[in-house]
C-alpha cells in the first residue's frame, strides 16, 4: 500500500512534526519574547508597522550620476543608507517559528508573519501619513514630515531636533545635547490619532544609524526600563571609535497615556 511507501512516512513525519511544533509555537508564542517584541512595539492590535523613510527633493540639473556628471534628473529621492534599514526592521518582526530553527528544508524556513512591516517615503503633507498601525520614523521632520508628528507638546517626554544639530527637551533646551555626534530616540503616542510613534533621527547619518539600531537591538532593555506603554526620550552621544555602544546623555520616561 502507499502508506508503506518511505516517501509517504517521510512526508506524513514532516506534517506529524510540524503539527506538534505549531501546537508548542502557539505555547511558546505567548511566554517568549514573542508576546514582549509585539506589546512593546505597540502593534498587538492593528498588527501593522510601518517605516518610514526620508525623502529628498532634487532640482533639475541638481542631481549627479555615479561618474559625477550633472544630470537633468529631478524629484524625490531617498537616501541610500536608509534604504539599507529597511532589511532590519523585516528581521525583527519576523520571527523563526519555535522549535523549527534547526530544521532543514521548508520545515526550517516556517517563520511567524503575524505583524505586517511596510516601507513608505514619507509624503508631502501630514494628512498622508497612515492612520494605522505603529510608525517608525527615521531621520528629521525637514525630510520626513512623518515625524512632525513626533512634535507635539504634550505632558509626554518628547524631544525634537532642529536642524542647526540641537535636541530641543520638553522643558527647554540643553546646550549640552548638541553636535553631530548626538542622536535621539523618541516614543510617543499621538492621542488625536490613536496612535504609536517611535522617532530616531540624528544631524548626521551615524546619528540616525546608531538610535536606529539602538532601539532594535535593545528594545528588550528599553521595555524593562519604562514599560511596554510608557513614552520615553533618550539621547544618545554616539562615538566613532565604538558606534555599536553609544553613551546615554539624557533619558525621561512618562506615564502610560489613557486609552493607549
Amino acid at each position: 500500500m502507499f502508506w508503506n511507501s518511505p516517501y509517504f512516512q517521510n512526508v506524513a513525519s514532516d506534517f506529524i512534526t510540524l503539527a506538534l511544533l505549531l501546537g508548542i509555537g502557539g505555547v511558546a508564542y505567548r511566554v517568549t519574547n514573542r508576546q514582549r517584541l509585539v506589546s512593546f512595539f505597540r502593534c498587538a492590535s492593528e498588527r501593522t508597522v510601518v517605516v518610514y523613510l526620508s525623502n529628498l527633493v532634487i532640482e533639475q540639473w541638481h542631481s549627479k550620476d555615479m561618474d559625477g556628471s550633472i544630470r537633468s534628473y529631478h524629484g524625490s529621492a531617498v537616501p541610500a543608507y536608509e534604504l539599507d534599514l529597511v532589511a532590519p526592521a523585516f528581521a525583527l518582526f519576523l520571527a523563526p517559528v519555535p522549535g523549527l530553527e534547526g530544521q532543514r528544508g521548508l520545515l526550517g524556513a516556517l517563520a511567524l508573519r503575524d505583524i505586517l512591516v511596510r516601507v513608505a517615503v514619507s509624503p508631502g503633507e501630514v494628512a498622508d501619513v497612515q492612520q494605522s498601525g505603529t510608525l517608525i520614523v527615521l531621520g528629521s521632520s525637514g525630510y520626513n514630515v512623518a515625524a512632525r508628528l513626533a512634535e507635539v507638546p504634550a505632558s509626554q517626554p518628547f524631544a525634537t531636533l532642529d536642524p542647526r544639530g540641537y535636541i530641543d527637551l520638553a522643558h527647554g533646551r540643553r546646550g549640552d545635547l548638541a553636535g553631530a555626534d548626538i542622536a535621539m530616540i523618541q516614543k510617543l503616542y499621538h492621542a488625536e490619532r490613536g496612535q504609536w510613534i517611535f522617532h530616531v533621527a540624528g544631524p548626521t547619518r551615524a546619528g540616525t544609524i546608531c538610535a536606529y539600531f539602538y532601539l532594535l537591538n535593545r528594545w528588550k532593555s528599553l521595555a524593562r526600563e519604562f514599560g511596554p506603554a510608557v513614552p520615553f526620550v533618550k539621547v544618545l552621544r554616539v562615538s566613532e571609535i565604538d558606534v555599536a555602544n553609544p553613551q546615554v546623555v539624557y533619558s525621561a520616561g512618562g506615564v502610560p497615556p489613557d486609552g493607549a
